[in-house]
């Protein structure tokens, strides 16, 4: 057993060693991936707004409504200590689109898990989204627009929780990352960027939880006959796609072993990147689904439920919805006005 456990230790080690930088310069690897995503977007992706780089003083959100199209609190001096965990909202018009909801078509085309909402830090996501001031004996304080939100949550209560204030948060992997792997992160999010809009005609949201989800998914959304465990995967050196056992060993082939699994990987990402291009290509041009989602009920409806606060509730709303989106695509838009100046 020793020299099982020995072998098992040199191969992981082996494996470690193909993907990994030194341990010195782990740190500086992660940093530049940080940035490196961070230049791209800022590039291509001008309506994701990134949250909590640079010098955040929250004074630089002072009175600003968390519906602010202005709202953009990047540090534009480059500062290379972060770690590559991203924070962000992404402009849709004069809102945004839900924070929930990019995480849904982030998961369910490109198969990318992030998660919404403030993320166990309420007060220091408060003060990046906006919704703080300070007062003149220096301390930060709720603004006025934050204590209309949390008003709305507590009486309205479960017609209300999408007002509830968050982002969409997303990390890449501290080990073993390969750069078609960033860039098909990055792709995804200029994708989403660009037409996550367009999709929407196809989520439906629940205003008890605040989920979105695909409308043929809304009550089990896997279903019971496509539920996967990791049990069902094969994660032996043996299986298909990983480099085997007895390359390690005997050392020979590897470098072969490594390019033909880079390969795979960079033919499957493209492979996700044009379904999801196929299925936008779906939604524009089938009027079904734009029709259905014309026919959900009104968004005034559902905030206020008719009790004369209807008005007042839609001017806290932040986030568009399907049905909005979809008599942009009935009327033939590409793009959502306003969005980037457009």
């Amino acid at each position: 057993s020793s020299s099982t456990s020995s072998t098992s230790t040199s191969t992981s080690t082996l494996l470690l060693q193909s993907f990994l930088p030194s341990q010195e310069n782990l740190a500086q690897f992660e940093f530049n991936t940080h940035q490196y995503v961070l230049n791209r977007l800022r590039q291509t992706a001008p309506n994701i707004i990134m949250l909590g780089f640079g010098n955040n003083d929250s004074s630089m959100n002072q009175n600003k409504k968390y519906n602010d199209p202005s709202l953009n609190i990047i540090d534009k001096e480059e500062t290379p200590q972060h770690l590559p965990i991203f924070s962000f909202l992404i402009k849709c018009g004069q809102r945004f689109l839900h924070y929930n909801y990019v995480c849904a078509i982030l998961n369910d085309l490109f198969g990318i898990q992030a998660r919404g909402g403030c993320q166990c830090s309420g007060p220091y996501s408060q003060s990046l989204l906006g919704l703080t001031t300070w007062r003149d004996d220096g301390q930060e304080v709720p603004n006025q627009t934050n204590e209309k939100v949390e008003y709305a949550l507590l009486h309205y209560k479960e017609r209300a929780e999408l007002l509830r204030p968050g982002y969409t948060r997303l990390s890449l992997p501290f080990k073993g990352l390969k750069q078609e792997e960033v860039d098909y992160v990055i792709q995804a999010l200029e994708w989403v960027a660009k037409n996550g809009w367009s999709m929407m005609c196809l989520y439906r949201c629940n205003h008890r939880t605040g989920e979105w989800r695909h409308f043929s998914r809304q009550g089990k959304p896997l279903g019971r006959s496509e539920r996967r465990w990791l049990s069902y995967f094969d994660t032996s050196y043996g299986s298909q796609n990983e480099i085997s056992k007895e390359s390690y060993k005997n050392n020979t082939n590897t470098n072969n072993d490594l390019e033909n699994s880079i390969c795979h990987l960079s033919t499957f990402l493209d492979k996700s990147l044009a379904n999801a291009d196929a299925q936008l290509d779906i939604v524009r041009n089938d009027q079904r689904y734009v029709a259905q989602a014309i026919k959900m009920t009104d968004e005034s409806n559902i905030l206020g439920n008719n009790t004369g606060d209807d008005e007042e509730l839609d001017e806290l709303r932040w986030y568009v919805y399907p049905k909005e989106c979809a008599k942009l695509l009935k009327d033939g838009a590409t793009v959502v006005p306003d969005t980037n100046g457009n």
